[in-house]
């Protein structure tokens, strides 16, 4: 394939990410703006104690751990968009620096929050949903948004990584990324753990059927799983980059 071919090929496949990625972020905000309301959906119900998980998710929603990863997804894919348009459009001046940040905060943050709150959740989900997600919340929280928030955010992770593959070169620094990431947990824990203690609700129902030695196992076994994901991901990331400059050899 000749030097101009490849360039076109490459335009192409930049072009479709970037659309992939526009999408993605639309739906995104419409997703946002209909967990917003949910609040107001509830009104009416508030002295009704089935009802109390989806109040929760109303007027807590920035404290579930899913809705800081959903705030980190919708970060990146503004990072994206601005890196690939400006490859488009040739700026590298902007591209470099955005390309850097977006790989770092990529494998800092999003990669690891994603793929924890994709896993614990569906696996709970399976083992007794009452644990996670009530079913009575579905009255009122539709399955697309819930979806949305613990699936679709998937679609990012494979696009980046295989990017990142391509692009062959990709430097992060697992010890920094470990520091960013434990610190980041930390703080979301030591929030969570202030709601309870000022408003007396647990966000997941989980934790209202353990004891707190079981909480403490269960938050350092999270904890652990995020960290695992992570460095998991840099070693392979790794492994292709190697392979990727082998085959240039």
């Amino acid at each position: 394939m000749s030097k101009s071919n490849l360039n076109r090929t490459n335009r192409k496949v930049l072009q479709v990410q970037v659309l992939v990625y526009i999408a993605l972020f639309v739906h995104y905000i419409i997703t946002g703006l209909a967990h917003a309301k949910l609040e107001d959906k509830v009104k009416g119900h508030e002295h009704n104690p089935d009802y109390a998980p989806l109040r929760a998710i109303g007027r807590f929603r920035w404290f579930f751990f899913t809705g800081w990863n959903f705030g980190l997804q919708m970060i990146l894919l503004l990072l994206a968009i601005t890196d690939e348009v400006s490859k488009l459009i040739n700026l590298p001046l902007i591209q470099r620096p955005v390309e850097k940040i977006r790989y770092t905060f990529f494998w800092y943050l999003v990669f690891p929050s994603s793929l924890l709150v994709v896993s614990t959740f569906w696996s709970i989900w399976y083992i007794d949903r009452e644990l996670i997600f009530p079913k009575i919340v579905d009255d009122f929280y539709p399955s697309w948004l819930n979806h949305t928030l613990h699936t679709l955010i998937v679609i990012p992770l494979i696009i980046e990584v295989l990017a990142q593959i391509k692009h062959g070169n990709v430097r992060v620094s697992r010890r920094r990324a470990a520091i960013v990431l434990l610190s980041y947990c930390f703080i979301y824990q030591t929030l969570y753990l202030l709601i309870y203690f000022r408003h007396g609700i647990w966000l997941y129902p989980i934790y209202k059927t353990l004891t707190w030695n079981q909480r403490i196992v269960f938050i350092i076994f999270k904890t652990l799983l995020i960290f695992a994901y992570q460095q998991l991901g840099l070693l392979f990331l790794r492994k292709m980059n190697f392979k990727s400059n082998l085959k240039t050899l």
